[in-house]
């Protein structure tokens, strides 16, 4: 049975405690499963940065690294230590429905790009780069256009070979 650790951002934002909900739901073991075993053996640690939310799986051992499990005593809670197993991995909230898949919005993450919004963004970049090479190339042809050496009276002197 895990034991679930959340932020303390999942109880002050609203949509996030509707997201604690859901995966409290979803990892959490019910006290009634008949396979759930009766102690704790690991942590899953659920945190709120950068708009994201973090998923790191720990597990309960002792000093010398061994799994506590059923075996832990209740007295030597000095030697224990969180040990991350993984897998860890981090969810992109980007929209919160009133009903299952439709409704009213509930939350919507306003700095998410799809990724075709992504794609469109980088070609406009790479559009804008092109134009500014462009733009350069043709000031560069203009100010050797308006700056170009004069044809001078000894230009030619050395040009004819040996005569």
């Amino acid at each position: 049975r895990p034991l679930l650790s959340f932020d303390a951002q999942f109880e002050q934002l609203p949509h996030l405690q509707l997201c604690k909900e859901l995966l409290a739901q979803l990892f959490g073991t019910p006290k009634t499963c008949r396979r759930g075993m009766a102690f704790v053996d690991h942590v899953l640690s659920f945190t709120w940065l950068d708009g994201r939310i973090w998923v790191r799986n720990y597990q309960i051992a002792d000093e010398k690294g061994n799994p506590a499990g059923a075996r832990a005593d209740a007295t030597a809670l000095d030697a224990l230590n969180l040990v991350e197993v993984g897998p860890r991995f981090c969810l992109l909230p980007i929209r919160a429905f009133a009903g299952a898949f439709r409704g009213a919005t509930l939350y919507q993450n306003e700095k998410y790009l799809s990724p075709a919004q992504q794609r469109a963004a980088e070609r406009a970049e790479k559009q804008q780069d092109f134009e500014r090479k462009l733009k350069r190339k043709s000031k560069r042809k203009t100010h050797e256009e308006r700056f170009a050496p004069s044809v001078g009276e000894f230009d030619d002197l050395f040009a004819g070979g040996d005569e």
